[in-house]
């Protein structure tokens, strides 16, 4: 995704400073959702946290290196359906930044915001 290669840039450039804490939010109403593989718990293993979300837990870890200490919760808390729609995890990565991420796919608004703080910038 072009906007993640260009925070990469930023962060290679040292813009930021020392990074000292990083947040991703991701939250849309796929409560409403009426069916779909993703909400099987038989044929997906999960809810959309296995598909959209995992995929999103890459991004931290491609722009600050590798993940450590991940620890996480997963419930269903407005859905109709089997699988969690509500999924939080935190970690550090290799230098000692935290992080936690928030996925909540039982929001009526849409979410996806990655914040990335240093000591110069966010």
């Amino acid at each position: 995704m072009p906007r993640f290669l260009a925070v990469e840039e930023i962060l290679q450039r040292g813009l930021l400073g020392v990074v000292t804490g990083i947040s991703y939010r991701l939250a849309a109403p796929h409560h409403q959702a009426a069916s779909g593989w993703r909400l099987d718990a038989e044929s997906a293993g999960g809810g959309h946290f296995l598909d959209v979300g995992s995929a999103r837990v890459g991004y931290p870890r491609l722009l600050v290196w590798a993940l450590q200490q991940v620890a996480g919760n997963a419930a269903n808390l407005g859905s109709p359906y089997a699988v969690e729609d509500a999924v939080t995890l935190t970690f550090f990565h290799a230098s000692g930044v935290p992080g936690a991420m928030a996925c909540n796919f039982a929001s009526a608004v849409k979410d996806d915001c990655l914040r990335i703080s240093g000591t110069l910038a966010k």
